[in-house]
């Protein structure tokens, strides 16, 4: 879960029905009481046993097995899917049906899922894959394109549409949670839309946008992993087109959240932002952190070396930093603590950043 001062509130959508089409798991439905939320052992034991017996076959033990023609991945489900009512899971496939307890139980193991990459929220990175499968379900999914205008004129996403701030400063505090909530209306975005937001390689500009609408209050939105680079280089085709797309009913921003109680430690220590000297050569009290670090070949690192790689920085949670450098890059790192599933807090004024 991850809080911000700024009015965002993010919690993980612990599920309580799902259906199925086709042996595929395409829904989950529930609603928004986190993930953190203690659920009895009992009830994840009989999930347990319902997956290993009927769905590890084709999902595998992380949900994101893709081996099986047409599978799509299920880790991080409990956040694409919508909040409506879903009462019966139907699994072709395995030739029975799930209501009741059953389908709590499973949906319940499907949230403790973390993927191939092991993320505690993997709800907020969207696999080219994954796109491909759903960017023309305009009902359910809204695709944003925050490249230069430019860039989306010569090629984007099928169906993608093109960000109304992307060619003004990126810096997450830049625009005012109304004008974001405006923004999502005139683009379609109603509150069961999943948005999927990528830049040129999966980078801060996707990473801030996706903050701005955390902060104007829309939960339900995740980064294309790589980017348009990572969506190119996959074999995905690239479009001209502009979808028909209904402005949607304006939605009023979330009231900002109360201060969060400061996070302890041993005080407010320097964090800088962007590449720069590093070991001996760094200022022993300054963390820094460079985004591009915590990408190997185009995508991102899996939890464990994005986890190593803050470590290994300094970054200690919990912990309080005073951040410095470029701002744009600040929407990144409060990305990857939040598919670590950590707690931040942002508070603009004074630029502190407090992580648990």
């Amino acid at each position: 879960m991850l809080r911000a001062r700024i009015g965002i509130v993010v919690r993980s959508l612990t599920s309580s029905m799902l259906s199925v089409t086709a042996g595929i798991l395409p829904a989950i439905a529930g609603p928004a009481t986190g993930r953190s939320a203690e659920v009895p052992p009992e009830l994840l034991e009989h999930g347990s046993s319902l997956y290993r017996s009927l769905c590890l076959r084709c999902h595998g033990e992380t949900g994101d097995d893709l081996g099986y023609p047409g599978i799509l991945p299920l880790a991080g489900i409990d956040r694409r899917i919508g909040s409506g009512e879903i009462a019966v899971l139907s699994a072709p496939f395995v030739g029975r049906v799930f209501e009741g307890d059953d389908a709590r139980a499973l949906v319940a193991y499907l949230g403790t899922l973390g993927g191939e990459k092991g993320f505690a929220e993997p709800g907020f990175v969207f696999s080219p894959h994954l796109l491909d499968r759903k960017h023309g379900d305009l009902h359910s999914y809204r695709v944003v394109d925050v490249r230069p205008k430019s860039a989306y004129d010569e090629g984007h996403v099928g169906n993608a549409v093109h960000w109304p701030f992307a060619d003004q400063p990126e810096a997450p505090e830049t625009q005012p949670a109304a004008a974001v909530a405006e923004a999502m209306a005139e683009l379609g975005i109603g509150p069961g839309t999943f948005v999927v937001v990528y830049d040129e390689e999966g980078g801060p500009k996707a990473a801030s946008v996706w903050w701005s609408l955390l902060r104007a209050g829309h939960e339900r939105v995740a980064l294309l992993d790589g980017g348009w680079r990572g969506w190119r280089e996959a074999g995905h085709a690239a479009s001209k087109g502009r979808p028909r797309i209904e402005t949607a009913p304006l939605r009023q921003p979330s009231p900002p959240r109360a201060p969060d109680p400061k996070a302890p430690g041993d005080g407010t220590r320097v964090l800088r932002l962007g590449s720069g000297p590093e070991g001996p050569e760094a200022t022993r009290d300054e963390v820094r952190i460079d985004w591009e670090k915590t990408v190997a070949g185009g995508v991102l690192r899996d939890a464990s070396g994005i986890a190593t790689y803050l470590a290994e920085a300094g970054l200690k949670i919990p912990g309080r930093y005073r951040i410095e450098g470029p701002r744009r890059d600040l929407g990144s790192l409060v990305f990857l603590l939040s598919v670590l599933g950590k707690d931040v807090d942002y508070e603009p004024g004074d630029g502190v950043l407090s992580v648990r």
